[in-house]
């Protein structure tokens, strides 16, 4: 190959790299919510994006007295006893809009985690993923009553494996240890639900996608975010995590069971079942081969009635047997 030729792809590929880097414009959903940690709880300005949180990166630092800096083109996310003296203040009421916003791909570094991701920048601010943040500072991140609850910063909560009922379902932010038997296979997943979305928000997400309707008058989406790991498979096998709608024992793999976000049956507060409805979404369903070890960030969509103050999922109940069921909470 000649010398021009190499030094044009090289040029090419210098190129892309510097594009790659460069902010991207993207329409995101802007809003207050109260996030609380360590007793203190503040109005804060946070950001979806694609059933993504965000959170505004330094005021959070403040309120939890945890330093943020930048080194480069990097994020540094200190510990607590090199916080920053700065006070971290409340932000007026501001309903759910959608504004525009940038994008930009950015390192990040902190307590013995390293890595990269998408952060959004409104009003020169740096919005992080909060589960991102959670990760970096090593606390647990839960939902209590539609705010954002923070675990002590570098000392995350233990696990809670309780029983459960229609009436004490799992609480959101919980995980939860689950053993089902799927037709001859028996597996052991943790499972816990970090977000709901629910009503204008859970809309703002879907109606990306123009083949997805408005609901029925007096019915709402909502939108389910999962974290499920699989801890043991009966025979050594993976738990195919699929999109079919009956759930089940799959049968193109051995020792493979097969579930999907449909298997998380919902039920409204008075204990009665919600039919299923087919809903197409713009980011990652509940789906995907796991094996023992590994895990999955995804998400899962239903409708329930709009007025409905406590609905619930049931997984892992066998109708055959009547037996058997985790219930997990989403208010």
């Amino acid at each position: 190959m000649k010398k021009g030729a190499v030094a044009l792809i090289v040029s090419l590929m210098l190129m892309t790299i510097v594009f790659a880097k460069e902010p991207t414009k993207v329409s995101v959903v802007i809003k207050t919510q109260t996030i609380q940690c360590n007793g203190e709880a503040q109005k804060k300005l946070v950001i979806q994006h694609r059933g993504t949180t965000y959170v505004p990166l330094r005021e959070l630092g403040n309120l939890l007295k945890v330093s943020v800096s930048y080194k480069d083109d990097t994020i540094i996310v200190g510990s607590s006893q090199a916080a920053t003296s700065v006070q971290s203040t409340e932000v007026a009421e501001v309903k759910a809009h959608i504004v525009q916003a940038e994008m930009k791909y950015q390192h990040y570094q902190g307590n013995n985690v390293m890595g990269a991701g998408n952060m959004i920048i409104y009003n020169g601010t740096t919005y992080m993923p909060l589960r991102t943040f959670g990760k970096i500072v090593d606390a647990d991140i839960s939902y209590e009553n539609g705010n954002i609850i923070i675990g002590t910063v570098g000392k995350k909560d233990k696990e809670l494996n309780q029983s459960t009922n229609q009436t004490k379902p799992v609480p959101l932010g919980t995980e939860q240890l689950v053993t089902v038997k799927s037709g001859q296979k028996e597996y052991s997943t943790k499972i816990k639900i970090n977000e709901v979305l629910r009503g204008d928000e859970a809309w703002s997400v879907l109606e990306e996608i123009s083949s997805n309707k408005p609901t029925q008058e007096g019915k709402e989406y909502v939108l389910v975010n999962f974290l499920v790991e699989v801890v043991s498979v009966q025979d050594e096998g993976v738990v195919s995590f699929g999109t079919n709608l009956s759930g089940g024992e799959s049968t193109n793999m051995k020792g493979t069971v097969s579930i999907s976000y449909h298997d998380f049956i919902p039920y409204n507060s008075q204990n009665a079942r919600y039919e299923s409805e087919y809903v197409k979404m713009p980011y990652t369903a509940l789906q995907g081969r796991v094996k023992a070890g590994d895990q999955l960030d995804a998400w899962g969509v239903y409708v329930i009635d709009e007025k409905d103050t406590a609905p619930k999922l049931l997984f892992g109940y066998n109708f055959s047997t009547a037996t058997g069921g985790t219930w997990f909470s989403l208010s």
